[in-house]
């Protein structure tokens, strides 16, 4: 600072020299996007988030989704200057004015694109801004410049300018437009504050909120009329906020050049969309017109639409009956089928339980025939054998008798004796007997059992066959 300077000109750079914010265009682009991004804005004015948490989300959402290096690629073909910019700094360069930029950007994009848009003369611009930090796997994040809540506290840069002696100081001038330029708001002596798009002109908001004055611009040739009639001592900075109170009390040139921005952002928001309606040529004046004809040609579209509709719908009437009388036809037919079908199965369940009665009948005669036969059979062989237990009975007696008479002289005893050997063996050949013939009428009762049973499973066989039938 040995040599005292007439002026200096602290600059904001994006959305200030440029026509677009490089960092609110990466968010809205490639970020989380401008909805969001606004509501940070309104946040930081309201004095709910610190803009340095705020900023560092935003760069956050984009570097998530792109790296560093594509970041500039892309501002570089997107980001424009403002069209007074380049003439107003070649005059400063002329006078020996510093222009100085104040940025809470990143100091390698800001470099890259004023090397594009200004030439090699932007070396000359002196920056001050934060940093960068490129991370191995492609990720990237700020660094800032302090621990304000800022990140960059731009007023710092300003201070040591502002409390030098009279006569050394310069005259100081601030060009900014948003949320990043509050604390540089209050320490130069002339503030310039960018009016654009009506929704977001933030430092204008905020000015108008905390009483500071400013002075509205629109491009750099403004300020560059401004500055220079204040260095060349046409006017004062004074007469300048002077002027600017004076507005704000009450309504002049100033409010007019707020309205007329706005006005401007209408204007410009109706010449798009005429052209617009150009493009798709369609002129304005012919509009009525256009909608005239469309009216009529979508009304005659209508009518053919439920003309055809109408004309499908008999169509699709006339096939249904078709179609509902063909599959009824069938029906019928199938119907008629199934019962001559039934009918016939019936007759030969019918034939072939009646034969299989006839079997059974035949055979269950047969069977008891033969059972009849074995029966006289058994019977025979009974008599037979009772008949020849009888004369074996007999002829014992008559043994017994003619051993009596040759043994009379044995005695009593030998009498008794043998009377009781003959009673012994009478009872053992009745027991013997008795035996047989429980043997026999046990058998007898088995073979009409087993007849019982064998008739029982012939009539069950025949029900089954029945039922199945």
């Amino acid at each position: 600072m040995a040599h005292i300077k007439k002026a200096i000109v602290f600059t904001d750079f994006d959305g200030t020299i440029t026509l677009k914010d490089s960092n609110d265009y990466l968010t809205d682009n490639v970020g989380y996007g401008l909805e969001k991004r606004r509501q940070g804005n309104i946040e930081i004015l309201q004095n709910r988030v610190t803009f340095r948490n705020a900023f560092r989300e935003m760069l956050e959402s984009v570097s998530a989704n792109k790296p560093f290096d594509e970041c500039i690629t892309l501002l570089r073909a997107n980001i424009k200057l403002d069209p007074g910019f380049s003439t107003f700094y070649t005059w400063c360069l002329s006078q020996d004015i510093p222009v100085i930029v104040l940025s809470s950007g990143m100091e390698p994009i800001i470099r890259a694109l004023l090397t594009d848009l200004v030439g090699p003369s932007a070396e000359k611009i002196n920056i001050i801004s934060n940093q960068v930090k490129i991370h191995e796997g492609g990720n990237w994040e700020i660094v800032y410049r302090d621990s304000s809540d800022f990140g960059h506290d731009k007023s710092l840069a300003i201070k040591p300018y502002a409390i030098l002696p009279q006569g050394e100081r310069p005259i100081l001038f601030y060009c900014g437009d948003g949320v990043s330029d509050l604390s540089a708001a209050r320490e130069t002596d002339l503030l310039f504050a960018k009016a654009g798009h009506v929704l977001a002109q933030d430092l204008i908001t905020y000015c108008e909120r905390e009483k500071v004055p400013f002075t509205v611009f629109h491009s750099f040739a403004d300020i560059h009329k401004v500055v220079q009639d204040v260095v060349e001592g046409k006017i004062t900075t004074a007469q300048v906020a002077a002027r600017t109170r004076d507005v704000e009390v009450r309504g002049g040139p100033e409010e007019e050049i707020k309205k007329a921005a706005a006005a401007k952002y209408l204007i410009d928001m109706k010449k798009q969309t005429e052209l617009k309606d150009v493009k798709k040529g369609i002129e304005g004046k012919d509009l009525d017109l256009r909608k005239e004809v469309v009216g009529k040609v979508g009304k005659e579209e209508k009518k053919d639409k439920e003309g055809k509709k109408d004309k499908e719908g008999k169509k699709d009437k006339e096939g249904k009956k078709d179609k509902d009388g063909k599959k009824k036809e069938k029906d019928g037919k199938e119907e008629k089928d199934g019962k001559e079908v039934k009918g016939e199965k019936k007759e030969k369940k019918e034939k072939e339980g009646k034969e299989g009665k006839k079997k059974e009948k035949g055979e269950k005669e047969e069977k008891d025939g033969k059972e009849d036969k074995d029966g006289e059979k058994g019977k025979g062989k009974e008599k037979e054998k009772d008949g020849k237990k009888e004369k074996d009975e007999i002829k014992e007696k008559d043994g017994k008798k003619e051993k009596d008479g040759k043994k009379d002289k044995d005695g009593k005893k030998e009498k008794d004796e043998t009377k009781e050997k003959d009673g012994k063996k009478d009872k053992g050949e009745k027991s013997e007997k008795k035996e047989k013939d429980g043997k026999k009428e046990k058998d007898g009762k088995k073979e009409k059992d087993g007849k019982k049973e064998k008739d029982g499973k012939k009539e069950k066989d025949g029900k089954k066959e029945k039922e199945k039938a």
